[in-house]
C-alpha cells in the first residue's frame, strides 16, 4: 500500500496538469496608466484603439522626454519611446511640440509639431491626440 499511494498521487498530478491552463497564468491586461503631474516617469497611449504601453530594454531608457527653452529660439518638448515586444517586433513611437509659449492645449500639426509611430522603419502620419 505505501509503494501505490504515491503512484496514484503521481498519476493524479499528471491527469490534473493534462488540462488546458494547467499552470498558466493569466497574462495581465495592460491599461493605461493614470494621468500623473507629479513626474510619475510614466506614458502610454491608444495606437488604433489598443493600449500602448513603453516595454523592453535597447540599452536606452524606453521612455525619454525631453525639454530645450531654446531650440532655434523657440522652446521645444518632445517625446520619444520605444516597445520591443520580440526580435523581430519593434515599435517606435515620437510626439513633439515646437513654440510652447505659455500653458495650455496644443495641436500637433505641421506647422508647430511633429508626430511619428513606426514598426521598423520611420514612417509619419495622421494622429489624433488627445492630452
Amino acid at each position: 500500500m505505501k509503494k501505490i499511494l504515491p503512484i496514484i498521487s503521481g498519476l493524479a498530478l499528471l491527469i490534473l496538469c493534462s488540462f488546458p491552463g494547467c499552470g498558466v497564468l493569466p497574462t495581465p491586461k495592460e491599461v493605461l496608466p493614470t494621468a500623473t503631474q507629479t513626474g510619475a516617469n510614466t506614458f502610454g497611449c491608444l495606437v488604433n484603439g489598443k493600449v500602448w504601453l513603453p516595454k523592453g530594454y535597447n540599452g536606452t531608457s524606453n521612455l525619454s522626454p525631453s525639454y530645450d527653452p531654446n531650440f532655434n529660439g523657440k522652446v521645444i518638448f518632445d517625446i520619444s519611446t520605444y516597445r520591443i515586444l520580440s526580435d523581430n517586433d519593434r515599435q517606435y513611437l515620437g510626439i513633439g511640440i515646437v513654440g510652447l509659449d505659455r500653458v495650455g492645449t496644443y495641436a500637433v500639426n505641421d506647422t508647430i509639431g511633429f508626430a511619428r509611430f513606426s514598426k521598423d522603419q520611420c514612417t509619419q502620419g495622421r494622429f489624433d491626440i488627445k492630452l
